[in-house]
């Protein structure tokens, strides 16, 4: 193993014993509010909703994705050349080419990953739809956390700064692990925007398919 693999193999290792640690700590300071705490505006029967709301965060996750991936795509690419369409294929052939290079992928950092070309094509329905979900839905999360923890009777001001500064924690680790990844991923990608009514990866992807 090369020096330059060993340090990618600790900053990986790192990221994951960080988000692991941050998602432990959402959990417990979760459980710790569902047991320990008491809330006048939320009956004991209902205490599960501080569970529920940062499960929600997934499906805001969900809504990000989905909206990314209808109005962009990825190609793979070789000396200049595309070697993996990621657009103008059917879905299980795309699943199948995420499956086989994720392994390698999400165990490496991203700036050691394939040279990429990213498409941003023009907007359509479906991005519409879910960028609208994501949208909505994030308004309606900070409103439906706000409501329960406001309810939350502590005994000091201390411990309600002190659950707080844990899901602050949190966030900025998680904060910090999407920047740097973010990072490697732009050094390693060519950013071309769509133009026309079907963009330019659908255009690039059936010529390549005629010839």
């Amino acid at each position: 193993m090369t020096r330059r693999r060993e340090i990618s193999v600790l900053i990986v290792g790192l990221q994951f014993v960080l988000a692991i640690a941050a998602v432990v700590n959402v959990t417990t300071v979760a459980f710790d509010l569902y047991s320990k705490a008491y809330s006048v505006v939320i009956a004991c029967r209902y205490r599960y909703q501080i569970f529920l709301w940062n499960v929600l965060v997934a499906a805001l996750w969900l809504a990000g994705f989905l909206s990314l991936m209808s109005r962009s795509c990825f190609e793979l690419v070789q000396g200049g050349h595309a070697v993996a369409p990621q657009s103008g294929t059917s879905w299980s052939v795309r699943l199948r080419d995420w499956v086989k290079r994720w392994p390698g992928n999400e165990f490496s950092v991203c700036v050691q990953h394939e040279e990429r070309r990213f498409y941003w094509n023009p907007e359509n329905q479906w991005y519409f739809w879910f960028s609208q979900a994501l949208t909505l839905g994030t308004v309606a999360h900070i409103f439906y956390g706000t409501a329960i923890l406001s309810g939350y009777q502590f005994i000091a001001p201390s411990d309600a700064l002190g659950v707080v500064a844990r899901y602050v924690a949190s966030a900025w680790v998680s904060r910090l692990i999407l920047r740097s990844e973010l990072a490697g991923l732009s050094a390693r990608t060519t950013i071309q925007c769509g133009d026309g009514e079907e963009g330019r990866c659908m255009r690039s992807s059936a010529s390549r398919e005629r010839g």
